[in-house]
């Protein structure tokens, strides 16, 4: 049985509203405000891709195209984002470099020539699909030879003080204990690299406006944040993601 939070940020097969748009938005303030890694995550895989000039990039499931507003695009590289949404989610502007959109959705056969792309990227993607291993065969397909395949995931324990609170669990489909197997049954060489994070959130409607975009709170639950902020100045969260670089 798939979490609240799966149900409701898993959109393989529906395009995202607004007002999911807007609890994304939501979620991901929450880890740019109170990350206490200041380098974060997504300028950190970026420093971890070291994409050199005149590539072809693709990105399944690009939600608000954050990956790519932190940093330029090399020179000479054309990225392709992809998600469900019929239209760009977000404004395409706010990324410099050649960048265009598709709507694409990553469970079926992507709409692509073999070997087309020097890398693909899937940021919090895969744990969300229907078949992970038929969309690993298919970015494989569409990668060229020796192209790379750049996958985040979460740990097992990633946030746990916070799933001791709300009952959530980590998806366990694709983690960083078992993404390496998982991988290696379709590239050729994978390596992970682990992110060092945790969450010191100040502000206790930070954290209920965060839970409640995937569950109602409970006045029991927001009573026992404020109680901790109060008595300690901080709710801490223990944050464990990683990046898979796999190489076709």
């Amino acid at each position: 049985m798939k979490s609240n939070m799966q149900q409701t940020v898993e959109k393989q097969g529906d395009a995202m509203t607004k007002t999911e748009q807007e609890n994304l938005e939501i979620r991901i303030r929450l880890h740019r405000d109170y990350s206490m890694n200041p380098q974060g995550f997504q300028n950190w895989i970026r420093e971890q891709m070291k994409c050199s000039e005149s590539l072809k990039i693709l990105e399944l499931g690009c939600g608000t195209g954050s990956l790519w507003r932190v940093q330029k695009l090399p020179k000479d590289c054309k990225l392709l984002l992809t998600d469900l949404s019929e239209t760009v989610p977000f404004d395409l502007a706010q990324i410099k470099g050649d960048v265009t959109y598709r709507s694409v959705d990553a469970n079926k056969k992507l709409p692509f020539e073999d070997e087309t792309f020097d890398v693909v990227i899937a940021n919090h993607l895969l744990f969300f699909l229907e078949d992970i291993s038929y969309t690993l065969h298919e970015i494989s397909r569409v990668l060229v030879a020796s192209g790379r395949f750049y996958s985040t995931t979460f740990g097992c324990e990633n946030m746990k003080e916070l799933h001791q609170l709300d009952g959530e669990k980590t998806p366990q489909n694709f983690t960083l204990e078992n993404g390496t197997s998982i991988l290696s049954a379709v590239f050729s060489n994978v390596a992970l690299k682990t992110y060092h994070d945790q969450l010191s959130v100040t502000q206790p409607q930070a954290l209920i406006d965060y839970i409640e975009t995937y569950q109602t709170i409970s006045q029991k639950n927001k009573t026992k944040i404020r109680e901790e902020i109060a008595q300690n100045g901080s709710f801490d969260i223990q944050k464990t993601q990683g990046l898979f670089i796999s190489q076709k």
